[in-house]
This record gives structure tokens, C-alpha cells and sequence, in this order.
């Protein structure tokens, strides 16, 4: 007898009538066809889950670590949170219950401190002054200064007072978790906390879960930020000038970081130019690459290329072999 299919959601919460709207205009409609496709229900919650909940020393970012304690959702098998500035490329992403394989909580590590743009020390230098010089842009306020931490995870979670041997980072943006079994442990870090930390609940959270050994790595395009897409790929982005006289080149990068991920996610400060508002500018109905470099051959380049199984390669192999003018490539 076949075993049941897991009864499973994705969940998110939006508090305020504009980023409910914003929610629904720009994320929903991406997550709509993936869970149709997958079988997951989608569960948006508007109200905080602790209505004690002091948001000046706790932001709703917390709210994640209490939902498979929530009366809607304890009857799943499995959660899986989304962080609700998420676009999902539901023409190729895979089910990410499937894709998480172990038995403890799936996500997806943040890039080591020391990725860089010209050296370890001067990466994360580099970092950080392009986003604070981006912040000034922004806000015209006067530069702020800024510290770096030129150490390891390891170190900087002892400076945080967080003392033990986790030496990775979990972006808590997306989460999969059992809460029949992980329901009681991610409410216990959101007790052991009173404030939030430079990342909100990120740093303690991701900490808790690598201490005790339940983190499941899964793969990064589960939860692809797109500001470190932009300083690993497309740093010129953080140039004013360029930008400017140059408009349309952020909407392609954009949209072909969003055909090369599952789940893009947008984190950042609300209406942050470079960060946040690209969200607006994707195309989710654009499958392919191609239809988007080349928007006005969308049906004539599928008459020229086809995917075979290894019975067809074999077969055009021997054409081309016997003097047919096709190309074959693997």
C-alpha cells in the first residue's frame, strides 16, 4: 500500500494592508502555480502569531520560529516558511519537500564572510561600503560609519554572545521543517531571546539549529538573494551614473537571475533601488532564456533546437556522422 502524500503548506506573514497588496500584485502569482503544481496549500498569515509581542525590541521577522505551533498549521507534515519578499520560478523549481531529504530543518547557508571582489579582507570591505555608499544614495544622508568583523562566522557569533562551534550561517528567508518535531524547538529560540540581533532573528536562529546539529543544506538556488547576485555579478549596478544611462540593464539582469533560480529572494530594506524594487521588474510568464534575449524569435528558435533522451542523441549523432548539416551538443 502506497504511503499518503505529506500534507504540506507554504507559509508567510504580511502584516499592513500595502504589503498584503504588494503580496498579492507580486509574489502570490508565482507561488500560485508551484503549489498547484506540488501539491502544497499557501498560507498567508496577516496577524501576529504572539500578539504580546514588543515590536521594538522583536520584529515580526521572529513571528517564523512560532508557526507550527499555530492551531492552522500544526496539522501539517510539513512547513515550509517563505519569507513573503520571495519569487518563486515555478516553470523549473522543484519541490523543495522532495528536496529536503533529512530529518532535520532544510536551508540554505549563506555565503561564507570571506567571498570576495579583489582578496578576502578587501571582499567584505567591498561589501560594505557599496552598500553603504548605496544607502547614502538612497536616503541623502550623510555617510555613516561602518565596522567589519575580518573574522570567521565562528568568531563573530562569540562576539554576538552566542558562544559555541557553528561556523556557518543559515538565511532563515526560507525554512522546511517537521512541526510535529521542530514546532516546540523553534519556539524555545524565540523565548530564549528578548531583542533582536544586527539581522534581526537570523543570527540566533540560524546558530540554534547548527548547534544542536539539525541543519539539512539544501540547494543554494532554494534561496538565492539577489543582492549578493548583484555584487558577485553585477557590482557596476551600485553605480549611479552607469545606472542611469544605462535603465534597461537592470531589468535584464534581474529577469536572468530569475530564470537561472527556484526561489529569488529579495531581501533588503523596502524600496531599496537596487535591492528590493527589481522585484517589479521580473517576468514571471518568461520561461526561457532565449524568449528572454531574444523576445522576438520566441517561436522560431524552438524549431531550431531540440532535447533528446540518449536514444535521439544517439540517432542525430549518426546523421551527423553520415553528413546530415545538424549540430549535436551535450
Amino acid at each position: 500500500m502506497a504511503n499518503a502524500p505529506l500534507k504540506k503548506a507554504l507559509v508567510t506573514l504580511i502584516i499592513g494592508d500595502s504589503y498584503v497588496e504588494a503580496f498579492e500584485k507580486y509574489i502570490q502569482p508565482t507561488w500560485k502555480p508551484y503549489a498547484e503544481k506540488h501539491g502544497y496549500d499557501i498560507v498567508a498569515l496577516t496577524d501576529l502569531i504572539d500578539q504580546d509581542c514588543d515590536l521594538s525590541r522583536k520584529s515580526i521577522h521572529w513571528q517564523k520560529l512560532l508557526i507550527g505551533l499555530h492551531p492552522q498549521l500544526k496539522e501539517y507534515d510539513r512547513l515550509v516558511w517563505i519569507d513573503s519578499d520571495i519569487l518563486i520560478n515555478y516553470h523549473i523549481a522543484p519541490c523543495i519537500v522532495s528536496a529536503h531529504t533529512g530529518t532535520g530543518i532544510g536551508g540554505v547557508a549563506t555565503s561564507p564572510p570571506d567571498w570576495g571582489m579583489g582578496g578576502q579582507a578587501f571582499g567584505r570591505s567591498s561589501l560594505h561600503s557599496i552598500m553603504q555608499q548605496l544607502r547614502i544614495c538612497a536616503h541623502r544622508a550623510p555617510p555613516r560609519p561602518v565596522s567589519i568583523l575580518q573574522s570567521n562566522y565562528q568568531d563573530y557569533y562569540r562576539v554576538m554572545g552566542l558562544e559555541g562551534t557553528a561556523d556557518q550561517m543559515i538565511n532563515t528567508g526560507v525554512l522546511v521543517f517537521d512541526p510535529a518535531v521542530h514546532a516546540s524547538l523553534l519556539a524555545e529560540v524565540y523565548l530564549k531571546h528578548e531583542k533582536n540581533f544586527i539581522d534581526f532573528e537570523m543570527t540566533p536562529l540560524s546558530f540554534e539549529i547548527l548547534e544542536q546539529g539539525l541543519f539539512d543544506p539544501l540547494d543554494e538556488r532554494f534561496n538565492m538573494p539577489w543582492s549578493q547576485v548583484v555584487l558577485r555579478h553585477y557590482p557596476f549596478l551600485f553605480n549611479n551614473e552607469f545606472l542611469h544611462a544605462h535603465p534597461d540593464l537592470i531589468v535584464q539582469c534581474v529577469n536572468a537571475t530569475f530564470r537561472q533560480s527556484w526561489f529569488l529572494h529579495f531581501a533588503g530594506t523596502s524600496k531599496h533601488p537596487i535591492t528590493k524594487l527589481p522585484l517589479h521588474s521580473v517576468d514571471i510568464t518568461c520561461p526561457d532564456l532565449p524568449d528572454l534575449v531574444f523576445p522576438d524569435m520566441k517561436d522560431q528558435w524552438r524549431e531550431w533546437f531540440e532535447f533528446v533522451d540518449e536514444i535521439g542523441f544517439r540517432k542525430r549523432f549518426a546523421e551527423r556522422s553520415a553528413g546530415r548539416d545538424i549540430d549535436v551538443f551535450i
